[in-house]
């Protein structure tokens, strides 16, 4: 998703990405992102499921932390979830 409209910098960093990635510098970022791209995690293979029950993720602290607008000891309006006693987000980054 795109929060705001693209803008083109080339005209502005052309003249330093020559310098830095020679004439072709267009089709070196090109292939330089796919490179890199290529070995990021793949997120959503690597997502935890969800816990089956709230002891569940009560008690599985590595993977599920509670969720700070919708916590049992601390906030229990939850705005998000209307009627839930406890909500929880997970661990990994």
């Amino acid at each position: 998703t795109l929060w705001s409209r693209p803008i083109p910098l080339a005209w502005y960093f052309g003249p330093q990405w020559e310098r830095q990635h020679g004439i072709k510098w267009p089709q070196k970022l090109c292939d330089n992102w796919i490179m890199n791209d290529r070995y990021r995690k793949n997120f959503a293979a690597e997502v935890a499921l969800c816990p089956c029950t709230l002891q569940h993720a009560l008690s599985d602290k590595g993977r599920f932390q509670p969720d700070l607008s919708c916590d049992k000891d601390s906030n229990i309006d939850c705005f998000y979830n209307y009627g839930a006693q406890h909500c929880v987000t997970t661990g990994a980054p």
